[in-house]
């Protein structure tokens, strides 16, 4: 059926033996061209498909485990400012009496309840340091009104989570803080009190994250700057600023998305998705390399491009044998 069929064909345009090699070359890509641009087509979408997918996967788990953080925060912060709050620390700050608040602050044994707390610190309305918990050589006297936790409770009049910076005094590792204010009795501001945390406490729970295998957790502040990094090794300690700018500024104006960048850091391309703290001017990303967060995608694109080519070349053959078909009317016409 198919021999005359193609006979047939071949009986209608082979009619001058001399074109008979542009007529091979005409058919043949009259089938071919098609048949290679719809498998072309095919792939193309397959792969878009999966790129879509494998960032909407990194999106969703940026944003849920940024509602995570923020709730985690929300707790610290509650604990905050109930402690602010409490009518005994009111009092004594607005007398002015910083060794005694600072004696009845450590009635509520904070560092032994709250692991993640390192110290507790007191300052004035005009950010003058007052104390601390456990005392820290120093700080008594020192103008602190330069740090972001002291703008932020004097802008906003609320708790306040600060950005990372390290600290002055001994041992000056890198931390952020988390201040409240202490309201008078007068209902003015009597001082600031501060929730001092090791940036390590945010690495240790970012990697106690269950990403399925979906990439790693960083932490961003409201400045741009590295809280949480999966390599925190490579950062020798210091605090930098993440190495996509355009990002943290989508964060900082609390925006989420997902993007293939290149990581100045790692020295690679990754699939980079994230999410804002909202409330906290915050951000969480997650993020991977591009070979294991489209791994799946090149599996697809393997698997299709060899369906596909096995059609191309079926389909190949088809034209082989028409054009052998065409040739065989041809000599048979001649006899």
């Amino acid at each position: 059926m198919l021999t005359k069929f193609i006979a047939g064909i071949a009986h209608v345009i082979w009619k001058d033996g001399r074109r008979k090699k542009a007529l091979y070359v005409l058919v043949f890509f009259s089938f071919s061209l098609p048949i290679a641009a719809i498998s072309v087509y095919h792939v193309v979408s397959v792969d878009r498909d999966a790129t879509e997918r494998a960032l909407r996967q990194r999106q969703y788990l940026a944003t849920s485990t940024a509602t995570a953080l923020e709730e985690k925060l929300d707790s610290i912060s509650n604990f905050v400012t109930l402690f602010a709050d409490h009518p005994q620390i009111r009092y004594l700050a607005s007398q002015k009496k910083w060794n005694e608040v600072i004696d009845y602050a450590e009635l509520f044994s904070v560092l032994d309840n709250q692991s993640f707390i390192e110290g507790i610190f007191f300052t004035d309305p005009q950010g003058k340091g007052e104390g601390s918990i456990p005392l820290t050589p120093g700080l008594v006297g020192q103008d602190f009104s330069f740090r972001d936790w002291y703008g932020g409770v004097v802008r906003t009049g609320r708790v306040y989570l600060s950005e990372a910076y390290q600290r002055m005094s001994e041992p000056q590792y890198n931390i952020v803080a988390i201040a409240a204010p202490i309201i008078g009795d007068n209902g003015l501001l009597a001082g600031i009190v501060g929730f001092q945390m090791r940036l390590e406490h945010f690495a240790n729970w970012a990697k106690a994250i269950n990403t399925n295998s979906h990439g790693l957790i960083s932490i961003v502040d409201q400045s741009g700057r590295i809280v949480s990094y999966p390599q925190s090794s490579s950062l020798g300690g210091v605090i930098v600023d993440f190495p996509d700018p355009l990002i943290a500024n989508n964060l900082n104006k609390r925006e989420t998305g997902a993007n293939v960048i290149f990581n100045s850091l790692e020295k690679e391309k990754q699939v980079i998705a994230f999410a804002p703290i909202t409330g906290y001017g915050w951000g969480l990303v997650v993020q991977q390399n591009t070979t294991d967060a489209f791994a799946q995608r090149t599996k697809s694109r393997l698997a299709h491009g060899i369906a596909l080519g096995l059609l191309l070349v079926w389909g190949l053959f088809l034209i082989y044998l028409m054009l052998k078909a065409v040739e065989h009317s041809q000599d048979h016409r001649k006899t």
